[in-house]
C-alpha cells in the first residue's frame, strides 16, 4: 500500500510483529482525547488573555515555536508521539485561543462567533466525511491522492513565492500586496478552495488510516495516526476561520 501523507508514509516502515494490532476505535478515542484538549486549551488561552500584552504575545510566539518543534519531532520520531502529541495539541490550543482573542478584539462581538461558527463547520465536514466513508463506502482512489498531493505542493510553492514577492515589493516599493488580497472578492474565492481541499484532505486522513489499521499495525502507533488526523482536523479549522474572518470583513466594508 502506497500513501502520501507523510505521518502515515513513515508508519508502512514499523514492524508490524506485536501481540495486539492498532485498530480504528482505538485510533479514534485518540484523535477525540487530542483534539478535546486542543479545545480546552484554546478556551483557557481564551479567558486568560482578555487584551492585547506583551506576555499574550511572548507566550503566542511560544506556542507557534513548539508546535513547528514538537510537530517535527513527532514526524521523524513516531515513538515520541505517545509522550509529545499531548503537549502539541496544547500548544496548538494556546495559538488558536490567542488567535480568537485577536479576532473578538479587531471585530467586537463578531470574533467569538466566528470562531464558534468556524468550530461547528469544522466538527459537520468531519461527520460528513467519517460517515461518507464508513456508511456510504465512498473512496479516493490512488490517482487522486497523488492528483491531490500534487496540488498541495502547487498551493505551498504559490503561497511562498507571494510571501516573498509581498515582501520584497512591501521593503522596496511601498506596496503591501497582502492589503491589496485581503480586501479583494478573490481572497474570499481562494478560502472557499482551501476549505474544499483542506476537507478532502481530512477524507483522504481518513482513508489512509483504515487503510494503515488494516494492514496490521502495532497498536502502540495508534497515538502517532492520532497525531495525523489531529493535524488535518486543525488545518480545516483554521482555513474555515480564515474563510469566515474573511466573508465578515468583506461584510463590514
Amino acid at each position: 500500500m502506497r500513501t502520501n501523507n507523510v505521518v502515515f508514509r513513515k508508519l508502512r516502515n514499523f514492524d508490524y510483529d506485536s501481540q495486539e494490532s492498532a485498530s480504528m476505535n482505538g485510533v479514534g478515542i485518540k484523535s477525540g482525547i487530542l483534539l478535546l484538549i486542543c479545545l480546552v486549551s484554546a478556551c483557557i488561552s481564551i479567558i486568560f488573555f482578555k487584551s492585547v500584552s506583551i506576555e499574550m504575545f511572548l507566550i503566542y510566539g511560544a506556542a507557534i515555536i513548539g508546535t513547528l518543534v514538537l510537530q517535527l519531532i513527532i514526524t521523524f520520531k513516531p515513538h515520541t508521539a505517545k509522550s509529545l502529541s499531548i503537549p502539541y495539541v496544547i500548544c496548538e490550543g494556546i495559538t488558536i485561543g490567542v488567535i480568537c482573542d485577536l479576532l473578538e478584539l479587531a471585530l467586537p462581538d463578531e470574533g467569538f462567533a466566528i470562531a464558534g461558527g468556524a468550530l461547528i463547520i469544522t466538527l459537520g465536514i468531519v461527520a460528513a466525511a467519517c460517515i461518507l466513508y464508513s456508511h456510504a463506502g465512498l473512496r479516493a482512489k490512488p490517482g487522486f491522492i497523488k492528483f491531490f498531493i500534487i496540488v498541495l505542493l502547487g498551493i505551498s510553492i504559490a503561497t511562498v513565492f507571494f510571501a516573498l514577492t509581498s515582501l520584497i515589493l512591501s521593503l522596496t516599493a511601498g506596496i503591501s500586496l497582502w492589503s491589496m488580497y485581503l480586501g479583494s472578492s478573490l481572497s474570499i474565492f481562494i478560502s472557499v478552495i482551501m476549505v474544499i481541499i483542506s476537507s478532502i484532505y481530512v477524507f483522504i486522513t481518513i482513508q489512509q488510516t483504515d487503510d494503515i489499521v488494516s494492514s496490521g499495525i502495532n497498536k502502540v502507533y495508534e497515538w502517532y495516526a492520532a497525531f495525523g488526523v489531529t493535524l488535518s482536523v486543525i488545518w480545516l479549522f483554521l482555513e474555515v476561520l480564515e474563510l469566515l474572518l474573511r466573508i465578515a470583513i468583506r461584510n463590514r466594508d
